[in-house]
C-alpha cells in the first residue's frame, strides 16, 4: 500500500507509516523495513493503523494521529502501544494532525480541539459553538500558539486565552466555506491554506485585526428571590439572610448571532476559574450563606471576539441576627451574669444554712441552760437540804435519786436532735414529780391519745418542758387550793404532733400583774427559745403556739390552755 505518513525522530529513526499496514522502521541506508506495531486488536483480527501525522515529546515518546483510532502513543521506555484518551474521546475517532510544543500536543479528533501535556497526559477537551462545530480536516499553530482549524464551515480560529473560537467564512474572503484541503504555517508567520485547485495565504494577526469589532457587556437585571432588581440602580447589594436566591442576567451588544454568544462568570471565593454558562448570560445561586461576594461576569461574541470589560457585581448577605458577633457577645455576658447569679445565690443558701445551723446550735445550747435554769435547780436543792433538816432522809434520798435522773436526761437529750415520745414524757414525768415535792395540793395528769405505737414519734427534745415550767411558776405557784396540771400528748395527723398544756391557775392577766410588781418586763426565756426553734424547724408553717385563757361560768380567769403544734 502507499505510505500515508513518514517521520524522522530525534534520534534519526525513520518511521513508516503505510495505508492500514502498520507501522514500520526503515533503515536509511539500506532502505530495508520491518514491522514494528501492526495494529489493535480488534475481535479476533488486528486491524491495521492509518496514522497520518505524529510528533515526538521531550521524553522521546512518540505521539500519532489516525483517522480512526484517534490519538495513539508509544511509550519509548516501556517500548508499548497504546491509545491514552480511548475514553475520554471515543474508541472511534479521526484525528489527522498533531503538534508539539513547548510541553503540549495540540490535535483534533472529528469535530473537538485536543490539547494536553505531555508529561502528565492531562487531556482538555475544547467544542467550538454549535453554529461553528462541523468535520475539521486539518490544524496549524501559528506564532503565539493560537490554533487554526480547516473546517467544512469555515476557518475557526482558537486562542488559550480566553479559550474563545472565532468563525471566518465565505464573507470575510474565504472562496468556499468546505475546506477539504491542507493547512500550512511558514516560516515568515503567514498561513497557507492549499487545494488540489487553489491556494490562499493570510497573516494571522491582520485577520485577526480586521475582523475586531467593538463589543461591550452589560449587566441587565438581578433577581432576588424572584423578585426583579433594575441592573442601573445596583452599585452594592445589602440583603439580608433570608434574600439568599439570586439570578444574574447580562448580555453582549453584539446581535450578528446573539443566540451564539458565549458567557462566563466567576464567584471569588466559589468558583476557582471561569464558568461557561452557555449561550445564555444567566446564573442562579441558591441558598447562598451569609458572607460578602464579588461576582466577575464576561462575554465573547458569535464569532469568539471577547469583551474587555469585566463586570464586578460586589454584594453582601447579613447573617440573621442570632448569628451575629454582638448576638453571641450578649449571650456570653448574660451567661456569666447568671452564672454568677446562680453561684452568688448558692453560696448565700449555703451560708443561710449555716447561720441557721448554727443558730440551732446556739438555742439548743440555750435550752439546755434555760432547762436548768436557776431558780428551779435553787428549789430543787432546797427542798433536799429541808428534807435532810427535818429528818426526812428517805424523802430527800428519793428526791436527789430523781433530781439526778432528770439532769442526766437533759445531758443526753442535748446531744440528739429527735427523740422519741415515751423518752420526752419519762424526762417531763420527772420534772413534774420534782415540782409536786414543793407545792402542797398539787396534782398532774400526763397521757397520750390515739397513739397507736408512741415509741415510732419522734420530735425534738425539750421543746414542751418550758411551757409547764411556766404553767407551775405563773399560773399555779400563785394559787391559793389545789392546782391542777394536766399534758397531753394527740397525734392528729401522719405528720403532726398536737400537745395541750392546761392548768387551773390564776391566768395570764394576773399573773402579768404579779410579774409586773417583781420583774419589769419580765418574759419567760425557754419559752421564747422554744418559739425561735419552732421556727428553725423543718415545715416552720405547721409549728405553731396557740394560747387561750380559761374563763369560768362566773366570768373570771379559770387558768390557761396552751396548744403545741410540732411537725413529726
Amino acid at each position: 500500500n502507499f505510505v500515508q505518513h513518514l517521520f524522522i525522530d530525534s534520534k534519526n529513526q525513520y518511521w513508516v507509516f503505510p495505508w492500514r499496514s502498520g507501522i514500520y522502521s526503515m533503515n536509511p541506508l539500506t532502505g530495508a523495513c520491518h514491522l514494528v506495531y501492526k495494529g489493535f486488536p480488534e475481535g479476533d483480527q488486528t486491524k491495521g493503523l492509518v496514522i497520518a501525522d505524529a510528533a515526538e515529546d521531550a521524553q522521546g515518546n512518540l505521539w500519532m494521529a489516525d483517522l480512526d483510532e484517534g490519538i495513539v502513543l508509544f511509550d519509548r521506555k516501556n517500548n508499548q502501544f497504546s491509545r491514552p484518551f480511548e475514553k475520554l474521546i471515543g474508541v472511534r475517532a479521526r484525528s489527522a494532525r498533531i503538534i508539539f510544543r513547548n510541553g503540549f500536543c495540540f490535535a483534533f479528533a472529528d469535530d473537538r480541539l485536543l490539547i494536553w501535556n505531555t508529561k502528565t497526559r492531562s487531556l482538555q477537551i475544547f467544542k467550538p459553538p454549535a453554529q461553528m462545530r462541523s468535520h475539521i480536516y486539518d490544524m496549524v499553530l501559528d506564532s503565539k500558539n493560537n490554533c487554526w482549524l480547516a473546517t467544512k464551515k469555515g476557518l475557526l480560529f482558537y486562542t488559550d486565552s480566553t479559550h474563545g473560537f472565532k468563525q471566518f467564512t465565505d464573507a470575510d474572503g474565504l472562496l468556499n466555506n468546505d475546506m477539504d484541503g491542507n493547512l500550512y504555517a511558514r516560516d515568515n508567520g503567514k498561513i497557507i491554506f492549499a487545494t488540489s485547485t487553489e491556494l490562499t495565504e493570510f497573516t494571522p494577526q491582520d485577520l485577526l485585526r480586521s475582523s475586531a469589532v467593538s463589543a461591550n457587556v452589560l449587566l441587565t437585571s438581578i433577581e432576588v428571590n424572584g423578585e426583579n432588581i433594575s441592573a442601573d440602580s445596583v452599585q452594592a447589594l445589602s440583603l439580608n439572610y433570608r434574600q439568599n436566591n439570586l439570578v444574574f442576567h447580562w448580555a453582549v451588544t453584539d446581535y450578528n448571532a446573539p443566540f451564539h454568544n458565549q458567557y462566563w462568570c466567576r464567584l471569588q471565593g466559589i468558583d476557582g476559574d471561569w464558568k461557561y454558562v452557555g449561550n445564555k448570560g444567566e446564573i442562579q445561586y441558591a441558598n447562598l450563606s451569609p458572607g460578602t461576594y464579588s461576582l466577575l461576569l464576561k462575554a465573547a461574541t458569535a464569532n469568539g471576539i471577547t469583551t474587555d470589560k469585566i463586570i464586578t457585581v460586589h454584594f453582601k448577605i447579613t447573617p440573621p441576627f442570632w448569628k451575629t458577633m454582638w448576638f453571641w457577645a450578649i449571650w456570653i455576658v448574660l451567661a456569666m451574669l447568671i452564672v454568677y447569679w446562680f453561684v452568688n445565690r448558692r453560696i448565700k443558701t449555703i451560708k443561710a444554712k449555716g447561720a441557721i445551723a448554727q443558730q440551732i446550735t446556739e438555742l439548743e445550747l440555750k435550752a439546755l441552760k434555760a432547762q436548768m435554769n436557776p431558780h428551779f435547780i435553787f428549789n430543787s436543792l432546797s427542798s433536799i437540804q429541808e428534807s435532810i433538816v427535818n429528818g426526812k432522809t428517805d424523802a430527800a434520798s428519793k428526791y436527789l435519786g430523781k433530781f439526778s435522773r432528770l439532769i442526766r436526761a437533759v445531758l443526753e437529750n442535748s446531744d440528739k436532735k429527735v427523740i422519741t415520745l415515751p423518752q420526752e414524757l419519762d424526762y417531763l414525768k420527772l420534772y413534774l414529780e420534782l415540782e409536786s415535792f414543793r407545792f402542797d395540793d398539787f396534782s398532774y395528769t400526763l397521757s397520750n391519745s390515739d397513739i397507736d405505737d408512741p415509741s415510732f414519734v419522734k420530735l425534738p427534745p425539750m421543746l414542751v418542758q418550758p411551757y409547764l415550767e411556766n404553767a407551775i411558776k405563773h399560773g399555779l405557784s400563785h394559787k391559793e387550793g389545789s392546782k391542777e396540771l394536766k399534758v397531753l400528748f394527740k397525734q392528729i395527723e401522719t405528720d403532726l404532733l398536737e400537745v395541750i398544756i392546761e392548768d387551773n391557775g390564776i391566768g395570764r392577766t394576773q399573773a402579768g400583774i404579779i410579774n409586773e410588781s417583781r420583774t419589769q418586763g419580765h418574759r419567760s426565756m425557754g419559752m421564747k427559745i422554744t418559739e425561735d426553734r419552732l421556727n428553725l424547724q423543718r415545715s416552720p408553717k405547721r409549728h405553731r403556739v396557740e394560747i387561750v385563757d380559761l374563763i369560768n361560768e362566773a366570768g373570771k380567769a379559770a387558768g390557761t390552755r396552751v396548744t403545741i403544734y410540732i411537725a413529726i
